[in-house]
């Protein structure tokens, strides 16, 4: 069972190749994100700061991660929600493929 205050131990250092990533997203204004494997939501705050306008969804397979005092924190904003994945391929209501930032 994944224990959120022990994966957030150490959020520093799984943050920085989250951060890498999304900073090559080029998407200015997308209408939904998803991030799949949101664990405590920590880092799915972030995408929901830099899209104010997008829907925001975190999906994990933990109940004890999607639980975690992070994601209630961020439950404020109206456009993000929450799920527990119950089947390997989880249904999201239409999302847009994000292209890599130009170099």
């Amino acid at each position: 069972m994944w224990d959120p205050q022990r994966y957030l131990a150490r959020a520093a250092e799984r943050a920085r190749p989250f951060h890498d990533l999304i900073s090559r997203i080029g998407a200015t204004a997308p209408g939904t994100v998803v991030d799949l494997g949101c664990g405590p939501g920590n880092l799915t705050v972030t995408l929901a700061e830099r899209w104010p306008d997008a829907k925001v969804i975190g999906i994990d397979s933990s109940t004890a991660m999607i639980a975690a005092p992070t994601r209630r924190r961020s439950r404020r904003r109206r456009r993000s929600s929450w799920r527990v994945a119950t089947r390997a391929r989880p249904r999201v209501a239409r999302t847009t493929r994000a292209t890599p930032a130009r170099r």
